[in-house]
């Protein structure tokens, strides 16, 4: 990915570059929706929006990967 970026930063310039990264943060939001690096952001979602399916099996794949790594 960096490849691609400094070959259009080489033939563009910084507008190109800055484009070219826009779009691709765009599409990284379209795709993955709400993913986030944190670990802590399911646990967030639990005490101030309360429990759903949703952050359960998010927890949930966290302590499966947790474990998964442990090993």
């Amino acid at each position: 990915m960096l490849l691609i970026l400094g070959v259009v930063w080489e033939n563009h310039g910084n507008i190109g570059y800055g484009l070219a990264l826009l779009v691709l943060c765009l599409w990284w939001a379209k795709i993955f929706e709400d993913a986030e690096a944190c670990p802590c952001g399911p646990i967030e979602d639990m005490l101030f929006v309360g429990t759903s399916n949703d952050v359960i099996q998010k927890l949930a794949g966290q302590l499966l990967g947790a474990y998964a790594t442990a090993k």
